[in-house]
């Protein structure tokens, strides 16, 4: 009896992205991999949706919500740190001091900054763009439909072939 690998997707809801604890994927779209399953849609855009809400809620802007809004605008460190008006070198260290909260005007800037590059609409008022460290959790919707089980359910049936019949695994619709 030979095993067929039988690939399903799912939709499933996903706490957590890119060290993003507060962030909760609704919807995303899932496939099996090698060992588990894996988001079925690419990152730059997960990227940006995340972006969209970490712009438009009052997260305050650390170096992981950074490294995020830098992904998801595309801009290189040079580009980035350019455009803000701040040397490269200061870009580069607000990225890796993960856990270290921008200053306020900063925090300011770049949402500005990314708001303006990725054409998402953004507050008019200082006080919407500066984080507040109590914020609600990030609920991003990636699709609509509902989440299905992603465990998978097997069965054996015997198909008819060229020397008989022979048992083949399939998927079962449950």
């Amino acid at each position: 009896m030979q095993k067929r690998e039988l690939k399903k997707n799912w939709i499933e809801n996903i706490n957590g992205w890119s060290g993003l604890s507060y962030v909760v994927l609704l919807g995303m779209p899932m496939k099996r991999s090698k060992d588990s399953g894996v988001p079925d849609m690419p990152d730059d855009k997960i990227n940006k949706l995340i972006a969209q809400k970490i712009i438009q809620s009052q997260v305050p802007i650390r170096g992981r919500e950074l490294q995020i809004l830098r992904a998801a605008t595309r801009l290189s460190l040079n580009s980035f740190a350019n455009k803000i008006g701040v040397t490269y070198g200061a870009v580069y260290y607000w990225e890796k001091n993960v856990d270290k909260r921008l200053q306020p005007f900063q925090e300011v800037a770049i949402r500005l900054l990314c708001a303006e590059e990725l054409n998402y609409e953004a507050s008019n008022k200082y006080s919407e763009l500066v984080g507040n460290e109590y914020f609600e959790k990030l609920e991003v919707q990636i699709t609509n439909k509902e989440p299905t089980p992603k465990f998978i359910k097997y069965r054996t049936v015997l198909k008819p072939s060229y020397r008989g019949f022979r048992k083949v695994q399939v998927v079962d619709n449950d």
